[in-house]
């Protein structure tokens, strides 16, 4: 026997997430707080499962352990999964959109008016199909592969960079395989957003900030999906159903640093008029004042801009307010009258109409369903 109940009521969760990064552990642990629960951690660096378990429920990470599928089945509490690795094993599960993890990226890469892009990996599992899927379907074409077997040989992957057309977007399926790539690219000598940009996911200081070229990263939600998946385990041991879909955790934007922000146009006169159009923002900005920047007449510009970017100046103004507002939301406490102001927005009624159709929700809604 593993233990007996705890008295005075205190539940006791045993958690078999072994893997997992410190942000998904910190998330349960402040579940854990709010709901008065003791943690059973004696398994998490993939020491096996326990012969039996006299607790209250089990958060696990299932993989392909027959010793854990085993444990989970025969599970007589509550059981949350917090993978989709297993997703044939009917458990409740709150897991990442990984599929939106993907589109977003490929959002962000399209933005700053990458064309060719690549996807990098070690490994090929259920994440990484989800998050590639959520890439190519945003992009409506496939991407050139890096991953597989020959991921991790460094002679091999350097041929890889050097055949890739330039420039080109290569999202990493994680921030730690990305930060790989980065070193492998500062050995070969390629440039770094200029010719292959990098984007990781987890937004994890440790490795985004301390890099030669810090990293841009997708910010997966990690404490959250290890609060929400402790929130689900807590309502199913005091009598709720189950919900019949999995709960996803959807992924907060982008943070941006250095190995994505370049504007990937060869056409240098477009590519200064992105540059002047992103640092003016909050300005009331025509595309005669833009073409006047770059030594071009109106017309001109707006034939060279389309033909660079696939959108007109006004069409890519509008882009890169959204961008910046949806940003303001995430990060800051502003109103959305200042972020209006802060964007170039005439009033707060157009922002609102223009990130609804952008965005899917208005932007107090949108703000209120990332907290």
């Amino acid at each position: 026997m593993r233990r007996t109940k705890l008295k005075n009521n205190v539940k006791t969760i045993l958690v078999l997430v072994d893997g997992m990064h410190s942000a998904t552990h910190l998330g349960v642990a402040r579940a854990a707080h709010d709901f008065g629960w003791y943690l059973d951690w004696g398994y998490i660096e993939g020491s096996g499962v326990p012969d039996r378990f006299c607790g209250d429920g089990v958060l696990c990470a299932l993989t392909n352990d027959p010793e854990m599928e085993r444990f989970v089945r025969c599970s007589e509490v509550p059981v949350v999964d917090i993978s989709i690795n297993r997703s044939e094993v009917k458990l409740p599960r709150v897991v990442a959109d990984h599929p939106a993890i993907g589109k977003i990226a490929a959002e962000h890469l399209l933005e700053f008016g990458h064309r060719n892009f690549a996807w990098f990996s070690f490994e090929r599992d259920a994440v990484s199909r989800a998050r590639l899927e959520g890439f190519q379907k945003k992009l409506n074409k496939p991407v050139i592969r890096l991953d597989g077997e020959f991921a991790r040989n460094r002679g091999r992957m350097a041929e890889k960079l050097k055949a890739l057309p330039k420039p080109c977007a290569v999202f990493a399926r994680r921030d730690s395989d990305a930060a790989w790539l980065l070193s492998l690219c500062r050995e070969e000598g390629c440039d770094v957003p200029g010719e292959i940009a990098v984007l990781g996911v987890d937004n994890n200081p440790l490795i985004c900030e301390y890099l030669q070229v810090p990293l841009s990263s997708v910010n997966h939600d990690l404490e959250r999906l290890g609060y929400e998946a402790a929130r689900l385990l807590d309502e199913l041991i005091n009598g709720k159903e189950p919900p019949k879909s999995t709960r996803l955790i959807r992924p907060q934007g982008v943070t941006v640093r250095a190995s994505t922000n370049s504007f990937a146009v060869l056409d240098e006169p477009v590519r200064d008029a992105l540059i002047y159009m992103k640092n003016h923002l909050s300005r009331s900005l025509g595309t005669m004042e833009v073409a006047d920047c770059v030594g071009l007449t109106r017309r001109m510009l707006e034939i060279r801009f389309r033909a660079a970017t696939g959108k007109t100046v006004h069409q890519k103004m509008i882009e890169l307010r959204l961008s910046a507002a949806e940003q303001l939301l995430r990060s800051s406490a502003l109103t959305v009258e200042d972020i209006s102001a802060q964007c170039g927005f005439c009033h707060a009624q157009h922002l609102s109409r223009l990130f609804k159709f952008r965005y899917g929700l208005p932007p107090l809604k949108y703000r209120k369903s990332l907290s």
